[in-house]
């Protein structure tokens, strides 16, 4: 079993929303992430999509591959669109998928990590992209 645990509190709390069909690796990602702040788990994008019409997130991360419905790519296409301050992650077996490469080119994503990932390594860079505005 992957180290989850042990990783300390993120000042100020995350707030992050988890996708992913798989559910082993939807409560991977859940328990990779759990001490980091609040954390929320979709298993498709269309569960995503209704988390963030009434949830303040700061990370989406995704799985490319979300079964037949929709893919990474098309939820963060659909997330930068109705929520351009969300940071979106992608997790992926194929980082060379032209449409994967595409969005980054487009700046859709922010990050692209390739399996297999490892929790402190992945919860690492997700917790970069949460910015704080500071006091005025």
């Amino acid at each position: 079993m992957p180290d989850v645990g042990g990783a300390p509190a993120h000042d100020p709390p995350a707030r992050i929303v988890v996708v992913d069909d798989e559910l082993y690796n939807r409560d991977l990602l859940v328990r990779t992430f759990a001490r980091a702040g609040e954390v929320v788990a979709a298993s498709d994008a269309a569960e995503a999509t209704a988390l963030l019409e009434r949830w303040t997130v700061d990370v989406l991360v995704t799985d490319m591959a979300l079964g037949r419905a929709q893919t990474g790519v098309e939820l963060a296409r659909e997330v930068r669109r109705r929520w351009p301050a969300v940071r979106i992650v992608v997790v992926t077996g194929f980082d060379d998928e032209p449409a994967l490469v595409q969005a980054r080119s487009d700046g859709l994503v922010d990050d692209v990590v390739p399996k297999p990932w490892q929790p402190g390594a992945l919860r690492e860079r997700v917790l970069a992209l949460v910015v704080r505005p500071g006091p005025p």
